[in-house]
């Protein structure tokens, strides 16, 4: 038997997780799965857990600390598996999920399926969305929420179009998602939930430093690819829209920061990458959906500006005080 599906799992200091990710990919599994673990310079014992766990489809390769984009192409460049899933280390799949995902895929055979996931704070799962039979388009695919975990990708379709994870400090699996969507519309929405999303304070989605300006190369890049593989304007106008969803993203995160000098370097800088991703994501034909999505990102855009800045001079007064 084959390998149909490679599990490709960066690893960093995830001692206290990983043992939970392996047994939840591979529990009741056959051989038609493996697990790709690539060890990211772990400098706890992450790496003599993986060793010690005594399975045969757990494949487990080491690299030097170069972040989790190099991690999962080395991953990716290893896997046998017809297709691919990009797992995190401190997450853990549903229970059933790997199985659902194969019958899926031994069903018929799309570039791509999608599924549901949890959100876990430590204590209780609470499910992402409510159902996804609102995904009924591409606009709707570049809505979605860019996380690998979620998707299952077939090998061949990266690898002849060259899909990779971007060497950039945030908005990675943003990247690496659109630049599929750019390549490819055949994807299957599976009803069912793929994982557990765990809480971890120290995740790069908490980040509020200079790397949330990288978001600016996400998108530049994934447009980029788009014109190299005449990719269409639709994609790039959703590519942009996407970009000015998660600058809204990124501008959040600066009303719960405490320090003045952070807000006031990056504030300006955020403000005018989000004013040039908005100037872009334009299309010519009437969609109602589209235009609709831009003007809610507007007021949302303006709404965290304003509670930004409030919160600025409250900083400032305090410091003259």
């Amino acid at each position: 038997m084959g390998v149909l599906l490679s599990i490709i799992i960066p690893m960093y200091n995830a001692e206290s997780y990983i043992k939970d990710a392996l047994d939840s990919a591979l529990l009741g599994i056959d051989d038609s799965v493996e697990v790709i673990v690539v060890d990211d310079g772990s400098k706890d014992q992450s790496y003599k857990v993986c060793a010690d766990y005594g399975d045969k489809r757990v494949r487990l390769l080491r690299q030097e600390n170069s972040g989790a984009p190099a991690a999962r192409n080395k991953g990716l460049s290893e896997a046998k598996g017809e297709y691919v899933q990009f797992f995190d280390a401190d997450d853990f799949y549903a229970k059933g999920a790997v199985n659902r995902i194969l019958a899926e895929i031994r069903k018929s055979k799309h570039d791509c399926y999608i599924g549901n996931f949890y959100r876990f704070d430590g204590n209780e799962s609470q499910l992402e969305y409510k159902d996804l039979k609102w995904i009924n388009s591409l606009f709707d695919l570049y809505m979605f929420t860019p996380s690998p975990n979620s998707k299952v990708f077939k090998k061949a379709i990266l690898e002849e179009n060259g899909i990779f994870f971007e060497k950039i400090r945030l908005a990675q699996d943003l990247n690496f998602y659109l630049k599929f969507l750019g390549i490819s519309h055949d994807v299957k929405i599976v009803e069912y939930p793929f994982f557990h999303y765990r809480y971890v304070n120290q995740s790069i989605s908490h980040v509020t430093d200079d790397r949330i300006l990288d978001i600016e190369k996400s998108i530049e890049f994934a447009v980029d690819f788009y014109k190299s593989h005449n990719a269409g304007k639709e994609c790039c106008s959703y590519a942009y829209l996407t970009g000015v969803k998660h600058t809204n993203y990124q501008l959040e995160k600066l009303i719960y920061v405490n320090d003045r000098e952070i807000i006031e370097t990056l504030l300006p800088k955020i403000e005018e990458i989000w004013n040039v991703f908005y100037g872009k994501s334009t299309i010519s034909c009437d969609k109602f959906k589209y235009y609709k999505k831009k003007w809610i990102d507007a007021v949302i855009q303006l709404t965290y500006r304003t509670k930004v800045k409030k919160h600025l001079q409250q900083l400032r007064k305090a410091e003259k005080r």
